[in-house]
C-alpha cells in the first residue's frame, strides 16, 4: 500500500512539474505547444515558429511561418504559404512545395497541391496521385475519395477498392459504410469490399 501511495505522489509531482515548465515557457513565447513530442515542442515568437528540446534549448530555429507537433518523427512546417515536413534535427525531409497538408498518421499524410488532394509517405513518395477533390481519414483500412462530385474508397496503398461512382459515401464504422447512387433512392450499407 505504501508503494502505491509513493508511486501516486511521485506521478502527481512529475505531472505538476511538467505543467509548471510549460507555463514558464508561455511567458517567454507568444505561443507554445501543449507538450513534448519526439522530445520537441513548437514555440512561436515574433510571428516565427521553431522547436525546443526538453532542456528548453532552441534546436530548430524560429524561421517558419507555422508549425505543428511531431507525428511519426516528422513535423509539418509552413514557409511562404508552402507546406512540408522536417525531422527532429530540423532537416527538411519533404520539400515545402504543398499548398496544404495534414499530420502524418501510420506513415501516410494527405497533401494538397493546385487544389487537388493526394497521399504521400514519410519518404515523400506519392502513394495516391494528387487528382482528388477530397480524401477522408482512414477508417477500417478505407478512406473516402471524392473526384468530380463522385465518391468511392481507397486502401492504404492508394488502390481504388470500391469504385468512384456514388453520389454519397460515409466513412467506415464497425466494418460498414453507407453509399448512395442517387439522393432520391436513399443510401444502402456496404462492407469493406463493396
Amino acid at each position: 500500500m505504501k508503494r502505491i501511495i509513493i508511486f501516486l505522489m511521485l506521478s502527481i509531482s512529475i505531472k505538476i512539474s511538467a505543467q509548471n515548465k510549460i507555463q514558464n515557457l508561455k511567458t517567454k513565447y507568444t505561443e507554445t505547444g501543449d507538450g513534448f513530442y519526439d522530445n520537441r515542442m513548437w514555440v512561436q515568437k515574433n510571428d516565427k515558429w521553431g522547436f525546443l528540446d526538453r532542456a528548453e534549448k532552441i534546436v530548430i530555429p524560429l524561421i517558419y511561418d507555422g508549425a505543428r507537433r511531431f507525428y511519426d518523427g516528422l513535423a509539418l512546417v509552413v514557409l511562404k504559404n508552402k507546406y512540408g515536413f522536417i525531422n527532429t534535427s530540423g532537416k527538411v525531409v519533404i520539400p515545402l512545395i504543398y499548398d496544404g497538408a495534414k499530420n502524418f498518421d501510420q506513415g501516410l499524410v494527405l497533401v494538397i497541391k493546385n487544389g487537388k488532394c493526394g497521399i504521400i509517405n514519410k519518404n515523400g513518395e506519392i502513394i495516391l496521385t494528387l487528382i482528388y477533390d477530397n480524401i477522408s481519414e482512414f477508417h477500417n483500412e478505407r478512406a473516402v475519395v471524392n473526384k468530380d462530385k463522385k465518391y468511392g474508397y481507397i486502401d492504404k496503398k492508394g488502390n481504388v477498392v470500391i469504385p468512384i461512382i456514388y453520389s454519397y459515401a460515409s466513412e467506415f464504422f464497425e466494418e460498414k459504410a453507407f453509399v448512395g447512387l442517387k439522393k432520391e433512392e436513399g443510401n444502402f450499407p456496404i462492407d469493406k469490399n463493396g
